[in-house]
């Protein structure tokens, strides 16, 4: 439990200190056991006397703190989503940080906020404030912690006869030092053998989610491996066995679809005590299938190369036959999306999607969303942007299977990416502003549910009524979503979409004036 949590910071061996005390080396050994999990190179401080407090016992640390880089401080009964942690570090620069949670609990430390979010003022087992502070603490510097933990100790700033951590950062707030508060970091806690029951799903849930963004992400540099070559075959979806380039149709597969598939069956072979559902057979993959319960409260649904008409048309030779095919049905220039496929899993606990990944190999990029905890992109945090009017000459995607589509002609960019994954990534770049649909593949679509809503966009139904992801999966019979649906970046911009089209003859029950 040690490791996972100090897993959550950035720090090589060398970096990390721990304080332990001496009976623990004496009677477990602590010293050689934490060695064993990180490195050699970890520094270990051994308490002698009995504890004073968290702030004394770090300062124990003092000879090998660099009083010139970045700190922290954590304790180690908690696992701590810190991306968000970072993230707003990164970019607001203070002087101290720590993350907090909504509590009333007297036993925590407290934080009183502006209303930027800025700490005008900490205390110890005080309720000040409904914000408690999670024991994670980010000093700019190593000096800061030194100095103004001493400070606080020359003023016997004891609270129950302890030094504590969170009293330091009133005096750099004297010093008119800057200091942050940052809500919605994910915690889990095992500071006990109670709460380390509770927690051990969560813990599992969370190993899962690592160990899918290996797989997506060892299953897409599988695939770029062969990206462009003719060392591979295709399948028809509707045909039997393989067929050559010159006999593709619309649908097919390719054995680097199901060799991806394998790689990340292989990869979670750790969680066959969940259920999976896989997109592509074959006797060895129904043979990998096979060892997975499919009667667990947990699913991963996979799908190991969405786009696979994108990604053959890596190959010279397959483009030039799309294209030719696509022009002929369509009276117009197929569009370049050769670089628009992803691999995705996506992981279900009784039926509600609690996090889905998605690598897309050409990017290199890893797209990780999270119920609770935001939709992510190379460890950014994505947010939808606010709009509210809509244009005629708003980027869009229409289905073709949207009562909209009929009025497609009045839009002058619409989008068409033939790959759900990457209109996804395109809805949450706003390279897509909204995406109007009616018939999907849950499969294809469960990554889009997550990751949008937890971007904060917008997803309605016909009537304007706001659908959330349950309402959605409801609908869901024989793998399929069969709902009207419109994503778009809020409500008011709804609003408008809807008027837009009506004043077209587009027929709706929504009211909207």
């Amino acid at each position: 439990m040690i490791k996972r949590a100090v897993d959550a910071f950035p720090a090589d061996g060398e970096d990390i200190i721990f304080i332990v005390r001496k009976e623990h080396i004496n009677e477990f050994e602590i010293d050689k056991e934490l060695k064993k999990l990180f490195s050699e190179k970890i520094k270990i401080v051994i308490q002698n006397t009995p504890p004073e407090g968290a702030a004394k016992s770090a300062l124990l640390a003092k000879s090998l703190i660099d009083r010139e880089e970045e700190l922290i401080i954590s304790d180690c009964d908690f696992i701590l989503d810190t991306k968000k942690f970072f993230e707003e570090i990164n970019e607001k620069k203070p002087d101290f940080a720590f993350p907090i949670f909504k509590t009333n609990n007297p036993r925590s430390s407290f934080a009183k906020l502006d209303s930027k979010n800025n700490v005008i003022e900490t205390a110890e087992k005080q309720l000040i404030s409904d914000k408690g502070i999670i024991g994670t603490y980010y000093f700019r510097n190593g000096s800061y912690f030194e100095d103004y933990a001493e400070k606080m100790i020359s003023c016997s700033d004891k609270i129950n006869n302890e030094f504590y951590i969170s009293p330091i950062f009133n005096y750099l707030i004297k010093d008119k030092k800057q200091g942050i508060a940052i809500e919605g970091c994910k915690l889990i806690e095992m500071g006990t053998p109670e709460l380390l029951e509770k927690s051990l799903p969560e813990i599992r849930e969370k190993d899962a989610l690592e160990i899918m963004k290996k797989a997506v992400k060892e299953a897409g540099k599988h695939a770029m491996q062969h990206y462009g070559k003719e060392d591979y075959k295709i399948k028809n979806v509707e045909g039997q066995g393989y067929e050559g380039f010159d006999k593709i149709k619309k649908s097919f597969v390719t054995n680097v679809d199901k060799e991806a598939e394998k790689i990340i069956l292989h990869n979670l072979r750790e969680f066959t005590d969940f259920a999976v559902l896989a997109e592509e057979e074959d006797a060895e993959i129904k043979e990998l299938a096979s060892k997975f319960n499919p009667n667990s409260e947990y699913a991963f649904l996979i799908d190991p190369l969405d786009g696979t008409s994108n990604y053959l048309m890596g190959n010279k030779k397959i483009k030039d036959l799309l294209a030719e095919k696509y022009l002929l049905e369509n009276h117009e220039v197929m569009p370049d999306n050769s670089d628009k496929f992803g691999v995705c899993i996506s992981l279900l606990k009784k039926g509600s999607i609690i996090c889905t990944v998605v690598y897309y190999p050409y990017f290199g990029q890893l797209l990780v969303s999270e119920k609770g905890s935001g939709t992510w992109i190379d460890e950014k945090n994505i947010r939808i942007k606010k709009k509210i009017k809509h244009e005629f000459s708003d980027a869009i995607r229409i289905s073709q299977y949207s009562k909209i589509n009929k009025f497609k002609s009045l839009f002058s960019d619409r989008k068409s990416y033939q790959s759900a994954s990457y209109n996804l990534k395109a809805l949450l770049e706003g390279k897509i502003i909204a995406y109007c649909i009616e018939s999907v593949d849950y499969l294809d679509f469960c990554p889009t549910l997550l990751a949008y809503k937890e971007a904060g966009g917008f997803i309605s139904d016909e009537k304007g009524s706001e659908l959330s992801i349950k309402d959605i999966t409801n609908q869901v019979k024989d793998n399929r979503i069969n709902q009207f649906m419109i994503l778009c970046p809020t409500r008011e911009y709804l609003k408008s979409f809807i008027n837009n089209l009506k004043s077209h003859g587009f027929d709706t029950p929504c009211k909207f004036k």
